[in-house]
Formats: structure tokens, C-alpha cells, sequence
């Protein structure tokens, strides 16, 4: 995963609500802010006009944080972003494609194959490219595209 560090880390011109998004916290959930505040939120987590992307590259922390462009909320911590990974390297239960969303959407082929490489269970599970998740070992690589191929939410079939 490439990630762009800033040196330019002085935060003393952010509003409170660019702070927040920084600091991964979900921005509509304050009954009380005004609605600058909200339409800030909402550009943010829209990325209109690349204003989330600016944001991170100048200010974002890689080290605790990860943020992509195409993300429709605040940056994740590298703690959820560790789960993410581990439920998309193990999709015993996948429920119905949630587990592997992540990663199949933010995710390159080629940072998806790095984490398979680095982590992934060789012994119990297959995957490549053309694959939203690893299978388990013997299952049809063909009925897994199949199974996968529309809106990503139908069970695993077994063939």
C-alpha cells in the first residue's frame, strides 16, 4: 500500500471538523453541529473537489491511520485496517461478502497479492487475481467468480 508522507504536519490552520476526520471519527453522528460544519463533513467524506485527499496527504498519519482515495469515510485506524486484512485472508464465513469488501474494493491486484504472499494460509486457501477472496483448497475457482461476479453479496458456492 503506498502512502504518501507530508512534512508539512502543522495543524494549527485545521478546523475542528478536518482534525476529527483525521482522527478517523465518524462526523455525522454530532446532533449539535451547525450545518457548515455537516456540509464540511459530507465534502470530506466525499471527497469533493480531492478536498479529503489534499487533507491526508498534508496532514494524515500513516503510521495510525490509513486512508485511500475512493474511501467514503474517515481514515480507518491500522488496528481495524489489520482486521480487515485477516477477514479477507480467512472468508470462512464471509457473510455474504461483507468480510471481503473491504479489501476486494481498496485494494489493488497487486496489494492484494502482496498480502496473500506475506499472509495468507497456503495450506487451507487459493487465491488469485480473478478472485474477490481466497477459496478454500479444492473449491472451483469458476463457480467462485460465478458465485461473486454481480453485486458481490451471494453465498460461496461449492461445486
Amino acid at each position: 500500500m503506498a502512502t504518501k508522507k507530508s512534512s508539512n504536519k502543522k495543524a494549527s490552520n485545521l478546523t475542528t471538523t478536518q482534525i476529527r476526520w483525521l482522527n478517523g471519527e465518524y462526523l455525522l453522528a454530532d446532533a449539535g453541529a451547525s450545518s457548515s460544519e455537516t456540509m464540511q463533513a459530507l465534502s470530506l467524506i466525499a471527497n469533493i473537489g480531492g478536498k479529503a485527499e489534499t487533507l491526508w496527504l498534508a496532514h494524515g498519519d500513516p503510521d495510525k491511520f490509513f486512508w485511500k482515495k475512493g474511501m467514503r469515510s474517515s481514515p480507518i485506524t491500522r488496528e481495524e485496517l489489520e482486521d480487515h486484512e485477516a477477514r479477507w485472508l480467512t472468508p470462512d464465513n464471509d457473510e455474504y461478502g461483507r468480510d471481503s469488501f473491504f479489501v476486494h474494493h481498496y485494494y489493488d491486484d497487486n496489494e492484494k497479492t502482496a498480502l496473500w504472499r506475506d499472509f495468507g494460509d497456503k495450506e487451507q486457501y487459493h487465491w488469485e487475481t480473478c478472485l474477490r477472496r481466497p477459496i478454500p483448497i479444492g473449491a472451483s475457482v469458476d463457480a467462485a467468480m460465478v458465485a461473486f461476479s454481480g453485486d458481490g453479496l451471494k453465498p460461496f458456492v461449492f461445486v
